[in-house]
């Protein structure tokens, strides 16, 4: 792309004066792009976490200490992709992104819980020891449950997508033994912090988390009404949604690229791919009479009914011919009607049969062909219903003894791996929920603690799909991947509270003191982490 601009700069072509569309342009652009916004985004994350770790911890060490922590998972992982031979595609450059806000999560949960032991007055050796021993059950369950989200993207078919849970749920392992090994073994290299106030009775956000737990308890049935409020709607407006993609969605309005593509698809004959394999059939070659006529057939039946505004085809290359030899006169540009003048016009062909612009619509030996086109852009749902009529007049007008046809291409493939994708995500999303219910059975052995678990985790989802449905946006690639990632991510803060509510109940067998006092101790870290996660996520 960029040799191109330049040398169309050197013949004197200013940007104005001509429009580039097409596959290689479309890819070296998302490349490009990529390139730039990961490097703009990862920027803009950092900026935003680290403003907010100073916010919450007001210490150069709080700040400090867990981005040297989540960038060495980072560089761990993008390690072991090097090593394993996988190079940086579109999905494993999300990896950087991902971890560093996804990895966050357990270095603050671990130094929430150390400053908070700090405050009510243990020494620096006991905070870590309580810390590493309360703080590592929940770390280790979300780490588990989290990265269970990543791999469960592994069942896609699809190589970058599953790269990309294999290496992300991994790095988010890593995450977690450099939290429970690197980062206590640098808080004891440091002083003793010396808090502003130390407290043997309380701790500043316990004044706030308390009115907070009262608050919630007083007004529960409207906290569950306006739940209950809201998934329906939810559940409503997320039926909307479909599966359905354009070739250029993921670019705005007013991208210069997309208005190139528009461009082609206002003047010309459109920028969505059309390709049909054909092949003789019963030893047939493509230059048979008989077999000509079937594609001529396919092609009348692309142009009027499918939608193609260009074709091109071993037709067009025996009608041009004939064209040819009959001095060029319009009229003659059709089928021979006879095998002895069709076979006058394919020893001309032959003579030119191992040109590229020859071999790009039959093979040299006219042993198989190709039919290609191009058409409007009109999304994978048209698509889809398109090349289902498309298949049924292949079946009851075209004689399969003579050819034999098959839909193949790039936007095929395109509309494929959206279909795909979506029941990978579905099977992942199912893996990932299984996972958790068999987790919190082990922890507690209670049908009625796995629904309360599950609940709050699932909510997000439904209340995601229902935004989707309201602002029309359709489910695709880019779009649907963010299910799987969001439960796994969302399920992070549950466990940490039930891991800690398990904990405290060994002492506090009361279920309502053990509650608030989980949600007192976990607060903080839980309100801190989805912080942090909004704002790393808003670039």
């Amino acid at each position: 792309m960029t040799s191109l601009t330049t040398r169309l700069a050197q013949l004197g072509f200013a940007e104005a004066d001509y429009h580039l569309a097409g596959k290689l342009v479309a890819q070296s652009v998302f490349v490009d792009r990529l390139q730039r916004e990961m490097i703009l985004f990862m920027s803009l994350s950092v900026l935003l976490v680290t403003g907010l770790l100073w916010f919450t911890f007001r210490t150069w060490w709080g700040v400090v200490l867990p981005l040297v922590v989540v960038l060495g998972a980072i560089l761990w992982g993008l390690g072991l992709m090097s090593a394993c031979g996988v190079s940086i595609d579109l999905m494993t450059a999300l990896l950087p992104v991902i971890m560093f806000t996804v990895g966050m999560s357990d270095t603050i949960h671990f130094i929430t819980r150390y400053v908070t032991e700090l405050g009510y007055g243990a020494t620096k050796n006991n905070a870590l020891r309580t810390t590493i021993r309360e703080s590592g059950f929940g770390s280790g369950l979300s780490a588990l449950t989290t990265s269970i989200g990543f791999f469960t993207l592994m069942t896609s078919s699809i190589r970058p997508i599953h790269n990309f849970g294999l290496f992300t749920g991994i790095s988010v392992l890593l995450a977690f033994v450099l939290t429970f090994t690197l980062l206590p073994a640098l808080l004891l290299l440091l002083r003793k912090p010396q808090l502003r106030v130390p407290r043997e009775h309380g701790h500043d956000w316990d004044g706030v988390l308390g009115h907070l737990f009262r608050w919630v308890l007083v007004r529960r049935r409207l906290v569950l009404s306006l739940g209950g409020l809201i998934i329906a709607g939810s559940i409503a407006s997320a039926m909307q949604v479909r599966i359905n993609s354009a070739l250029l969605d993921d670019l705005s309005e007013g991208d210069p690229v997309r208005q190139d593509f528009g461009f082609f698809e206002q003047n010309f004959a459109g920028v969505r791919p059309f390709e049909l394999d054909l092949k003789p059939a019963n030893g047939g070659t493509i230059y048979d009479l008989a077999v000509l006529r079937q594609i001529e057939r396919v092609e009348t039946y692309l142009r009027q009914d499918y939608g193609l505004n260009f074709v091109a085809s071993p037709v067009t290359i025996v009608k041009s011919v004939r064209k040819a030899l009959n001095g060029g006169d319009v009229a003659e540009y059709r089928l021979p009607e006879s095998e002895a003048e069709l076979r006058r016009i394919v020893a001309k062909v032959k003579l030119f049969r191992k040109k590229p612009e020859f071999r790009s619509l039959v093979q040299p030996d006219a042993s198989e062909g190709r039919l290609t086109g191009r058409m409007s852009d009109i999304g994978s749902i048209r698509a889809d219903a398109a090349n289902a009529k498309l298949r049924t007049f292949l079946a009851q007008n075209i004689d399969s003894g003579i050819l034999q046809t098959r839909l193949t291409g790039s936007a095929n493939l395109i509309d494929k791996n959206n279909e795909n994708l979506t029941r990978d995500m579905i099977v992942g999303m199912s893996i990932d929920i299984v996972m958790v219910t068999l987790i919190v059975l082990a922890l507690f052995r209670s049908l009625r603690m796995t629904a309360v678990v599950l609940v709050p985790n699932l909510v997000p989802i439904i209340v995601v799909a229902g935004v989707m449905g309201l602002a029309g946006v359709n489910m695709k690639v880019s779009t649907s991947i963010i299910f799987t990632i969001a439960f796994g991510i969302a399920v992070d803060d549950t466990i940490h509270f039930i891991s800690k509510l398990k904990l405290t109940l060994l002492k506090e067998p009361n279920l309502f003191r053990a509650v608030r006092r989980t949600y007192l101790m976990a607060g903080k870290a839980v309100i801190v982490t989805s912080t942090i996660l909004v704002g790393a996520f808003l670039p």
